[in-house]
């Protein structure tokens, strides 16, 4: 048992581990980080070598590279612009670890008797376990049986790569599908084990896995949430606000280890052979992970979505603008206008300056007509009605930030347009909301404009439409925002309906929380001062 060099502290710990799972009635959980020495590079070491691959100067390459953005969201923003194929099939190379010949010897003597990964790999597959069902399809996931070993592939499996595809999606659009929920209730839940090991699992998912534990309570199962750490062994009770497993049984743990060392102890105590390996062959990346074949515009524009959607505006502008000096009147340049009239909308947002300060020096509204214009053109040759909708949509937003109103509802009206052709409801909501809101803010900056009855009826049945819409929908930032906006219309218009208005606000924190976006919070925070006068009332 000592062969490792295991210290006494850290013996009895793993030996108490081990006494656990040899009650039986065990799950085991994990994440990347059980994957590590199989030779498939970690999700950080992929984003590294795809932007390196993309070939921008070395400053712009580092601000990418230290944005820590989430794996899913930086795969679908890649798979917009380059085949995802390529780089998933690197899931299926790599080599089962210690870790899974473990699990494998494990399920086998009934131990462990339910299996739940992130993961997209083969490594349990390739570990060729008796009598499992892989779930990896999102369809099976409501139909889950305790009386049978389930190895649940939560975010889909390199087997299927569709079924990576559609998750992926989903998370970057904050968009929680409710047969995903269901297999986490299933499997933290409804199974019925005993006790749960957590492997490997960084709980960063912030619309994805994470909320969805934080609301399950179940004190029948004990979680044990192993970290790795090289050092000695910590071992507590679960900290709440470390991570998302508060409500479960009253012995869950939350362990610092070194990994390695516990695999291999509890290897040497369930007489499995111990592989004195720990790393194996590292792959050949070069031919999953290069990207440099991509267009010019493909990678600009690719660069500077990640910078939005991680709030590096200006960086994003700058890469825009970069790249219309040289791109040609195509598809890509129009692509890019479209982006850069979204991307000075955010800027303007971001730091309250007018948008006439942030409009390079020369610009004039004629020029950005123009290039709107001409953009509008080439989408329409190629019959991309949700690239017109969108450009519109951004082209509204610009409009917006320079107070001409009536022209931004127009441009919102032609974009939802687009998008009834297209079937995208999804969008069509996003135009209607947006047109709300001039009517909201326009009569708010001068009520003169209209009585406060004739501004109700303007804006009230458009919001709440869109309020029935998105608070029935998977689309949680969406949600988010349906909520604020009705606190704040029936705060301006309906003030006796304390109950509701607080409500509302409610509502909104709680997914502002769920999402851990600042900005939702902030807002929430000013409708509660605005609400606190009148509820006091």
């Amino acid at each position: 048992m000592n062969s490792f060099k295991i210290n006494k502290s850290a013996s009895a710990l793993y030996e108490e581990l081990a006494h656990v799972i040899t009650q039986g009635n065990v799950g085991f959980f994990f994440g990347a980080g059980m994957s590590i020495h199989s030779g498939i590079p970690s999700a950080a070491t992929i984003i590294d070598k795809i932007v390196t691959s993309l070939g921008f100067p070395p400053e712009q390459e580092e601000k990418i590279k230290m944005l820590n953005y989430p794996f899913e969201a930086f795969l679908e923003l890649l798979s917009i612009y380059a085949p995802l194929e390529k780089m998933l099939g690197i899931f299926d190379k790599g080599e089962p670890t210690q870790f899974h010949r473990l699990t494998k010897k494990l399920v086998e003597r009934k131990l462990v008797t339910q299996l739940m990964t992130t993961n997209f790999d083969l490594l349990i597959e390739n570990a060729n376990i008796n009598n499992i069902n892989v779930v990896y399809h999102e369809k099976y996931f409501q139909n889950l049986s305790p009386q049978v070993v389930n190895y649940i592939k939560i975010h889909g499996g390199s087997k299927q790569k569709d079924t990576i595809r559609t998750v992926i999606s989903a998370i970057a659009r904050k968009k929680l599908k409710a047969q995903r929920r269901k297999a986490l209730e299933f499997f933290f839940n409804e199974a019925g084990l005993k006790t749960i090991f957590v492997f490997g699992y960084s709980c960063s998912d912030a619309v994805d896995i994470t909320p969805c534990l934080r609301k399950i309570k179940n004190n029948a199962t004990n979680i044990i949430f192993i970290q790795h750490a090289p050092d000695d062994p910590i071992s507590q009770f679960l900290i709440p606000e470390a991570n998302p497993f508060a409500g479960f049984g009253i012995s869950s743990k939350y362990i610092r280890c070194n990994t390695d060392n516990l695999i291999w102890y509890l290897s040497e105590h369930f007489k499995l052979s111990v592989s004195r390996t720990t790393v194996q062959k590292e792959l050949d990346t070069t031919r999953y992970l290069d990207y440099g074949d991509l267009s010019y515009g493909k990678k600009r524009l690719f660069a500077a979505k990640v910078l939005l959607r991680n709030g590096h505006h200006e960086e994003a502008a700058t890469i825009l603008q970069q790249g219309l000096q040289k791109e040609g009147r195509n598809t890509e340049w129009a692509d890019m206008i479209s982006s850069l009239f979204e991307v000075y909308y955010n800027i303007h947002v971001q730091t309250r300056k007018d948008i006439c300060d942030i409009l390079p020096s020369g610009t004039s509204n004629r020029t950005f007509e123009k290039d709107k214009n001409e953009a509008q053109t080439i989408f329409d040759e190629k019959h991309d009605q949700n690239k017109v909708g969108e450009l519109n949509i951004h082209w509204g937003h610009l409009l917006l930030s320079l107070k001409k109103y009536d022209a931004a509802i127009l441009a919102y009206n032609k974009a939802m347009r687009c998008f009834m052709e297209t079937s995208n409801t999804y969008r069509v909501y996003q135009c209607r909301n947006n047109i709300a809101e001039i009517n909201f803010r326009r009569w708010q900056n001068d009520p003169s404009l209209l009585s406060l009855e004739d501004a109700y009826k303007l804006c009230y049945p458009e919001w709440h439409s869109c309020f029935r819409y998105f608070s029935q929908s998977q689309y949680v930032f969406e949600k988010e925002i349906a909520y604020e906006n009705m606190a704040e219309l029936l705060l301006a218009f309906k003030r006796t309906q304390k109950k509701r208005i607080a409500h509302y606000i409610n509502e909104a924190r709680k997914l502002s929380e769920y999402l851990n976006d600042k900005t939702g919070l902030d807002n929430c925070i000013e409708l509660e001062k605005e609400a606190n006068k009148i509820l006091v009332s």
